[in-house]
């Protein structure tokens, strides 16, 4: 996969396996998200880069959150703490006591397709992280703000792609 900062001219490579590329697709997650959604309902209608859209807020908990972890590369990042082959066990300890995680999916009107999707981790992170490490360490590492914001846009209209040249 290549990736660029945004404000940089330089292209980084970075080689995933099949695994690793789900949260890269964002049709991929969005599935994971319908599939997982608890409460859903929704809220209001607004616009989106010229679309209209319905907005839907729902919870993901649970098992649900457990399964979107695992299916999602959030799981990689477990890797930084020794945890990169965590067992069902494991993983389960990992996630007790986590918190519903709060979603908001943007629905085109028109054409039903999910546009954006937004976040907020941080409190599933942080209880994350204390069941992972001991109470100090927890207690200095922590995620004041975690938030994911996706907005999908241009469906089935895929330029040309010219592979960029690699530092």
């Amino acid at each position: 996969m290549y990736t660029k900062a945004q404000g940089t001219s330089d292209w980084l490579i970075e080689y995933l396996n099949n695994s690793e590329v789900t949260n890269y697709e964002p049709i991929e997650l969005i599935h994971i998200f319908l599939e997982g959604i608890s409460d859903a309902k929704i809220i209001r209608t607004e616009e989106i880069e010229g679309m209209k859209a319905q907005v839907v807020k729902g919870i993901i908990f649970g098992e649900n959150l457990k399964e979107l972890f695992k299916a999602t590369s959030s799981a990689s990042n477990f890797t930084d703490m020794n945890l990169e082959k965590i067992s069902d066990v494991a993983f389960t300890k990992v996630f007790s006591n986590v918190p519903p995680l709060s979603i908001h999916i943007w629905i085109d009107t028109k054409s039903q397709y999910v546009i954006k999707y937004e976040m907020n981790m941080s409190e599933v992170m942080n209880q994350i992280i204390a069941n992972v490490f001991e109470e100090n360490v927890a207690k200095e590492w922590s995620y004041g703000n975690a938030q994911i914001s996706t907005t999908c846009k241009n469906f089935n209209q895929v330029k040309p792609i010219t592979m960029p040249k690699v530092k």
